[in-house]
């Protein structure tokens, strides 16, 4: 009788062990799926927010790119002569225009696709052209951080590098191009 108890002891013991057991794997189970779902939807809620922060900057971008044609046509339809520097303007201007429109047909996912492939089918060309658009922000940097010294220094409060009343400038904030600066002090502003 004592050994048939201490059969049924263990036997219940074992049994019970062998739910807890089962019941611990489930649980597991049901844990791991459930950090593996919210993990999943984390990814898809950042990589939203990351499309959407791209998009904004891509139409930002093509504003940008926008107002920069605009600037440049107006440059070449006030000019009183007709010259090269009239031809680059107006040639810019379409070229920033046809850009924006390029831009704004495209999500950033097939943006970067296209980039990527463009890299990838002529290397030599994206490297030349990264390198450009590395010089020209260099020199943008190089202009704006000359204006706001020189803003700092001299008590300009434009942005276009003219003088607030009362105010001198020794020196202009942008980049020095002699050709372009005699011209401006000729008065022969194309």
């Amino acid at each position: 009788m004592a050994s048939d108890e201490a059969s049924d002891v263990k036997r219940h013991a074992q049994e019970g062990g062998q739910r807890v057991a089962d019941r611990a794997k489930d649980e597991a189970r049901n844990v791991t799926g459930e950090a593996g779902r919210q993990a999943q939807d984390l990814w898809r809620q950042t990589r939203a927010e990351l499309t959407d922060q791209a998009g904004h900057q891509q139409q930002r971008v093509a504003g940008g790119l926008r107002e920069l044609g605009d600037e440049l046509g107006s440059m070449a339809d006030r000019s009183e002569q007709n010259g090269v520097a009239t031809d680059l303007a107006r040639q810019g201007s379409s070229k920033a225009h046809e850009l924006a429109g390029w831009l704004d047909g495209r999500d950033p996912g097939s943006l970067l696709e296209e980039v990527r492939g463009f890299a990838r089918s002529k290397p030599g060309t994206f490297l030349a052209v990264a390198a450009g658009l590395g010089f020209v922000a260099s020199r943008m940097g190089r202009g704006l951080a000359a204006e706001h010294q020189d803003q700092s220094s001299s008590g300009q409060s434009t942005s276009t590098g003219v003088p607030a009343s009362g105010a001198s400038a020794e020196r202009p904030a942008y980049p020095a191009y002699p050709a372009a600066d005699e011209a401006v002090r000729g008065g022969q502003v194309p």
